[in-house]
């Protein structure tokens, strides 16, 4: 699979050796194909460990060019992502606005669209895994869901607020047990060796404090708003003598 450009550096370390003192390639084109690889392996670090804690044909270092190829079938995965990102920022300020007969309107309509992008990539992820013998969790995972997985993220950051609001007020109720049922259905879902906390998770807690940290500055703000009678000051007041303000005017 793949260009090929990899197999004279990787497959054969001595024929990449023969060949530059040959003249059979030149080292310009070695140095640019070499970068390629080190720098694709450094910017999907989460799959490289995940390669390298959980097969075993990561022991020899031939054979990189399996890695590779599973991060091409990632790299293809993801700029469809990318060109769907207005719709799911669409969908995001839907989901935030409690917009949910919307939002799910607008998830259904986007799986139906996608759902065969969605088979081809599986189709070639099944072929790849059969012929390398090779089963990456992090690609694996993030290939077979379908493109409304980052509008499901979306729906289920929706209802934190709510649960929060609960934790605190008392109201709506049962926004906690939403929040909680649907969390469950992301269970299991990796972002790399399983070592790491998954994406979906840090981003679950990120959205729980945020609110967590508001709800909690509103409810400060509204004990000293009933203790003093008025909101509280963004700037402190400070008493200025009549002749200093004056002077200070006039200068």
């Amino acid at each position: 699979g793949g260009t090929g450009m990899e197999a004279p550096l990787m497959n054969h370390p001595s024929r990449l050796l023969d060949d530059l003192s040959s003249g059979a390639l030149s080292m310009k084109i070695a140095q640019t194909r070499i970068r390629l690889v080190l720098e694709s392996v450094a910017e999907n670090h989460a799959e490289y460990r995940d390669w390298n804690s959980t097969t075993t044909q990561s022991d020899q270092g031939e054979n990189i060019h399996i890695l590779l190829d599973f991060l091409r079938l990632k790299a293809e995965y993801e700029r469809i992502a990318w060109t769907l990102r207005p719709v799911t920022m669409a969908h995001r300020i839907l989901a935030r606005r409690g917009e949910s007969a919307a939002a799910a309107a607008w998830r259904n309509r986007m799986n139906e669209e996608t759902a065969e992008t969605v088979s081809e990539l599986v189709s070639k992820l099944d072929k790849l895994q059969g012929e390398t013998g090779v089963r990456l969790a992090s690609i694996n995972d993030r290939v077979r869901r379908a493109f409304t997985a980052a509008l499901e993220q979306d729906e289920l950051e929706s209802f934190v607020e709510p649960a929060v609001s609960e934790l605190t007020t008392g109201s709506p109720l049962g926004a906690g047990d939403i929040l909680e049922e649907r969390a469950k259905s992301f269970l299991g879902i990796a972002s790399g060796s399983g070592v790491e906390v998954p994406e979906w998770l840090e981003r679950l807690t990120n959205r729980v404090d945020r609110c967590l940290e508001k709800a909690h500055a509103e409810t400060a703000s509204a004990i000293k708003f009933s203790r003093s009678g008025s909101l509280p000051d963004a700037i402190a007041w400070a008493t200025v003598p009549w002749q200093a303000l004056t002077q200070d005017l006039s200068s």
